[in-house]
């Protein structure tokens, strides 16, 4: 018979990760007095093979009776990027992971991914592997500074998070930040004056759709 905190802590995995919360919070969640035992619960319920914790970044998710844990990588959400307007604030607190095969990425580049949905409808009409990026889509990103001409970009500038694909305009010393939509949406002009305050936050390297 399980314990009826193991019991507790299945359920609430089935919606949350329970890896992104502290034990005092999840005690409280649960209305345990004593978060000194949700340690141990968890460890016992990891040892079971009934929840899986992902020893490179701490989550931990519910295995489905039956199932052993298929090996699925945990990648962070970081939250949302604009797809339209520049209005999204960028945000580079986790909010919480999603679970990809591993044919969907190299295993090695784990530690440089992360994940963004996308809100908006800018670039519908993008072709990365094939997909276009519709809102609510969740996009992975590459964290690297070192992009190409034509790359699909996470940009960041005066605080604000887009997802465009990145144009040098060498004519006249400039990044042209363009949408690829079946509706018009303007470009966004990057002087050469500006370039302190702009940021590349990653490539987006392949469209997970909603």
């Amino acid at each position: 018979m399980m314990h009826r905190i193991q019991e507790q802590l299945l359920a609430l995995a089935d919606t949350e990760n329970l890896g992104s919360y502290s034990y005092y919070a999840i005690a409280k969640m649960l209305g345990i007095p004593n978060h000194g035992s949700i340690k141990f619960h968890l460890d016992q319920l990891i040892s079971k093979g009934l929840l899986y914790r992902d020893k490179k970044n701490g989550a931990i998710y519910k295995v489905e009776p039956g199932n052993k844990f298929s090996g699925f990588l945990s990648i962070p959400i970081m939250g949302e990027a604009n797809c339209g307007a520049a209005t999204m604030l960028a945000d580079d607190r986790i909010k919480s992971f999603l679970r990809v095969s591993p044919s969907v990425i190299t295993k090695s580049k784990l530690d440089k991914l992360y994940i963004l949905k996308a809100v908006g409808n800018s670039m519908n009409m993008a072709k990365i592997d094939g997909k276009p990026i519709n809102s609510g889509d969740y996009v992975l990103v590459e964290k690297t500074d070192q992009v190409q001409n034509g790359d699909y970009v996470v940009s960041v500038f005066d605080d604000v998070a887009n997802i465009k694909r990145f144009i040098v305009d060498y004519d006249n010393s400039r990044i042209v930040l363009r949408s690829e939509s079946s509706e018009f949406f303007p470009p966004i002009f990057i002087a050469t004056e500006d370039f302190d305050s702009y940021l590349v936050a990653g490539k987006v390297i392949k469209v997970i759709p909603a």
